[in-house]
């Protein structure tokens, strides 16, 4: 036998195509499934409504707070935003306000001239290894706090190859 199919929900029609039968069915499954999305964009608009009215609420109490006369001795705070980037007076913000670990301010030794041209001053004439070329650039003067200075030593005499020339294993000279 045949099935029914309601067409716009009136009374069902009888029908001899199977086709005519799946498509009243389909029809009928989806129509609720219409109607709850049909009511889920009222329910939204509703909401919509009702966070604009809100908004132009408080768009009037900002106005109000805004013309309210200024209290002497009390500088209005602007609100925190926060931005991109590291915070304001951050550690590590800019090299020139370097800080200790306990906070006090670091002071880095100002120089007369470069490490190498130090080191090429010290190494003229004689060969000597890392460490003794450290020491012999900070008795002539070079100034440094680092706690690795003999590694520094060691990537300058590496590094400038048109000052210095290595003589054997660990031992350089000043071209």
């Amino acid at each position: 036998m045949a099935r029914q199919a309601r067409i716009n929900g009136k009374n069902p029609v009888p029908s001899q195509n199977p086709i005519a039968n799946a498509i009243n069915q389909l029809v009928e499954q989806r129509g609720g499934a219409l109607k709850t999305a049909q009511d889920a964009v009222a329910a939204a608009q509703k909401a919509i409504a009702a966070v604009q009215t809100i908004d132009a609420q408080l768009g009037g109490v900002n106005y109000d707070i805004a013309s309210l006369p200024a209290i002497p001795g009390i500088t209005p705070v602007a609100p925190a935003t926060r931005g991109r980037g590291r915070p304001k007076g951050s550690r590590n913000a800019n090299s020139g306000n370097e800080r200790t670990a306990r906070g006090t301010a670091r002071v880095r030794p100002q120089n007369a001239s470069t490490l190498p041209v130090a080191l090429a001053q010290v190494l003229r004439g004689k060969t000597m290894g890392v460490t003794e070329a450290a020491e012999a650039v900070q008795k002539a003067g070079y100034r440094t706090t680092g706690e690795n200075f003999r590694t520094i030593v060691n990537q300058a005499l590496l590094k400038h190859s048109d000052l210095f020339r290595k003589v054997a294993r660990g031992q350089y000279t000043a071209i």
